[in-house]
């Protein structure tokens, strides 16, 4: 149990009794004396109020606090919820820029491959037309070539005809000049007869 100081207790009696009789403090010494029956109900009674209202003012105290603590924790809470959402805000545009960005680059990867396709496939109508173009050189040169083989064949043919006709036409002159020269020899050795055969009948007649 804690000592207590007597003169201590009765001064704060002294002055609360004061306080209650609204009279003036009483004198020093003789302090055992006022603590009648009747002072120790009221002090009594006016400890226990104040005990009631510091009671009272602690619990109404302990209500603010614990008000002011809700209120700090709704804030708090409110805060971590702003927070959180913000965090899931950001993380929504962070995947929505990262969506965004991976389809911008797949429509990019696509619009490359369209090119590259496209490309390619101009290079071979590109190819296909320059060895269409080479293949229809070729069948004109072939034609060409044909049409000249033909001409010149012809021409051979032609020349060859000309050459067998000039040699017919030459034989046949031949066999003419030979028939001529054989009609004339004909003639000649006929000639010749004829003036044996006169001059052996002068003789004939002048030898009878």
């Amino acid at each position: 149990m804690a000592f207590i100081d007597l003169d201590d207790f009765i001064a704060r009696a002294r002055l609360r009794l004061d306080s209650i009789e609204g009279r003036e403090r009483l004198p020093e010494g003789g302090d055992i004396e006022f603590l009648d029956a009747e002072g120790i109900k009221k002090i009594t009674a006016v400890t226990a109020r104040e005990h009631v209202e510091a009671n009272d003012i602690e619990r109404e105290k302990d209500k603010t606090i614990t008000k002011q603590n809700v209120e700090a924790r709704e804030v708090i809470l409110a805060l971590e919820r702003q927070q959180v959402e913000a965090e899931q805000k950001q993380l929504r545009e962070i995947t929505e820029v990262t969506a965004r960005e991976g389809a911008q680059g797949k429509v990019v990867e696509q619009e490359q491959v369209l090119r590259s396709e496209t490309a390619r496939i101009a290079t071979e109508d590109e190819v296909q037309v320059a060895e269409e173009n080479k293949l229809r050189q070729i069948i004109v040169a072939a034609k060409n070539k044909e049409r000249t083989d033909k001409v010149e064949t012809e021409r051979v043919e032609k020349d060859r005809g000309l050459e067998a006709t000039e040699r017919e036409r030459v034989v046949a002159l031949a066999d003419i000049d030979k028939d001529k020269a054989i009609e004339v020899e004909k003639r000649l050795i006929q000639e010749v007869i004829r003036e044996r055969v006169i001059v052996e009948r002068s003789v004939v007649e002048e030898q009878e």
